[in-house]
């Protein structure tokens, strides 16, 4: 961290710098460091990792309408992100829009369909939208996944 901030000391736009500061800070839950170091490297540079983890941050403090907007803007740099989906989908269904929030958990279902945090979240959708077979099948996917993680040593994960 002390290698970022001298870094950023001496140029506070350089972009990577403000990245990986940014990554870091999210890693060691400081999501209000990470934020404001999100929110200058979009100011920088608008970039995908940028507002994805400017919507991690956001949903993680609870600001759901702000991931959506942030996770909206990743996909306009990465449309193939089955994290920006997924997170798209999670902060939508936290804000209680369940449809919207399927149609984004199944996006991120095509795009990575061995990650069984997806299938859970969407399980979790199809339940409040009043479909509880969908959501039985889900929830069934997601449990053969995690079965198969555990005894893997190849865990998938949501694609960055």
């Amino acid at each position: 961290a002390a290698e970022y901030e001298l870094a950023l000391r001496a140029d506070p736009k350089l972009l990577d710098a403000l990245l990986e500061f940014a990554r870091l800070r999210r890693e060691e839950s400081n999501c209000a460091d990470a934020q404001s170091l999100y929110e200058r490297a979009q100011r920088v540079t608008p970039t995908y990792d940028a507002a994805y983890g400017l919507g991690v941050c956001l949903a993680i403090q609870d600001d759901q309408a702000g991931a959506v907007e942030s996770f909206r803007e990743a996909l306009t740099y990465d449309p193939r992100s089955a994290a920006a989906h997924f997170g798209l989908g999670s902060a939508l269904l936290r804000m209680g829009d369940a449809a919207a929030a399927v149609a984004a958990l199944e996006r991120a279902a095509q795009l990575a369909p061995a990650v069984h945090e997806t299938y859970y979240v969407l399980g979790r959708a199809y339940q409040k939208l009043g479909e509880p077979a969908r959501a039985q099948q889900a929830f069934e996917r997601a449990n053969a996944l995690a079965r198969a993680e555990r005894s893997s040593d190849d865990t998938p994960k949501i694609p960055r």
